[in-house]
């Protein structure tokens, strides 16, 4: 990477989200204005990922009394299946095991919070793997 575009970069991303944080949009507006609610498990692998990742810090610490998390804003767009398939997908690259690791946190946390059954725990695991194996073996012309 040339060290002038990742200056160029970093002051527009900046710029973006003081703008941003001046219309006093929610993180969960903007994951998806950024489109991040059309990328799968790759989100965490998006360039504006971490654009909105700095707006979601950012926009917390400025409003104490509307913080959202993580989880919040991509469960708003993705299924417990969708975000079991992300936190995989996010731990195979090592830039995004913290991320990943932060989010399975939240999920845990929120499972106890409401007290979630260890089945349906269990199922969205279950099937988030069945459903990975059906579409792999579907794909790769083993269904003849």
């Amino acid at each position: 990477k040339v060290q002038s575009t990742e200056k160029l970069a970093s002051k527009l991303q900046a710029e973006q989200i003081q703008k941003l944080l001046s219309s006093n949009h929610s993180p969960t507006y903007v994951f998806k204005a950024l489109n991040l609610d059309k990328t799968g498990d790759e989100v965490f692998s998006t360039p504006l990922f971490t654009t909105w990742f700095n707006y979601l810090k950012t926009f917390n610490d400025k409003n104490p009394d509307k913080k959202e998390s993580l989880l919040t804003s991509i469960h708003r767009y993705y299924q417990d299946h969708d975000v079991a398939r992300i936190v995989e997908k996010a731990m195979t690259n090592p830039s995004t095991v913290k991320l990943a690791n932060q989010l399975q946190d939240e999920r845990y946390s929120r499972w106890l919070l409401n007290e979630s059954s260890p089945k349906s725990a269990f199922y969205v695991f279950i099937l988030t793997r069945v459903a990975q194996n059906i579409t792999v073996t579907y794909f790769s012309g083993d269904n003849k």
